[in-house]
């Protein structure tokens, strides 16, 4: 309850900002949005674990909200493309362009975090239908930023994507399950067993 409290207070003294006059920068107000989101998250997941549902929903639901104006992750792909045309040109815009890429491929795997994580709490309240479509929009999420990680060669990013997809098709699995859904579940054996298999694999890779 005090950690609650703590994250409540700090939530409550930072967000009048971002909907205020007091920042210009549209990349500062991306920032502090985000880190409100992720305040918001962790409100939520302590919310949930204290069995306070109404309470954890209301705190993700404002996290979601506060991700509506970061990029897409499709303006992800295009600074990708960016970057690769500018590599032999112009190296510091080419270097931007993936910092950039990075930060919205970040902002995805977070909106992919609130999925998974209001997913898990739309099933403890018994909606598995809603629970399975806000897991699959997180899935997607975790999908594109897999594929990028993949192009840039950046294997860190990759496989932060793929532990997320992991995480939500185990939960998606849950909410078919409730559904009497088992045939589709089964269906996700196969992607659930290649992705347990490649991260396992590259934390022994790390570990030898």
């Amino acid at each position: 309850r005090h950690a609650e409290h703590i994250l409540s207070s700090a939530l409550l003294l930072l967000s009048p900002y971002p909907h205020g006059k007091m920042m210009d920068d549209s990349f500062n107000m991306e920032i502090l949005s985000r880190e409100l989101a992720k305040i918001c998250l962790r409100l939520g997941e302590l919310r949930r674990k204290l069995s306070d549902l109404t309470g954890a929903r209301e705190a993700l639901v404002e996290g979601i909200r506060l991700l509506d104006n970061n990029p897409s992750i499709v303006s992800a792909h295009m600074e990708e493309l960016a970057g690769e045309q500018l590599a032999s040109t112009n190296t510091k815009a080419a270097l931007e362009a993936k910092r950039r890429t990075l930060w919205i491929c970040n902002g995805a795997l977070l909106q992919g975090g609130f999925s998974a994580s209001l997913g898990r709490l739309l099933l403890d309240s018994g909606e598995s239908s809603q629970a399975d479509e806000n897991l699959q929009s997180g899935v997607e999420f975790a999908v594109e930023v897999a594929t990028i990680g993949f192009t840039m060669g950046d294997s860190a990013l990759t496989e932060r994507a793929e532990s997320l997809e992991l995480r939500l098709l185990g939960l998606r699995q849950k909410a078919l399950i409730m559904q009497n859904k088992t045939d589709s579940s089964k269906e996700l054996d196969a992607r659930v067993a290649e992705l347990s298999e490649r991260l396992c694999l590259s934390l022994e890779l790390e570990d030898s």
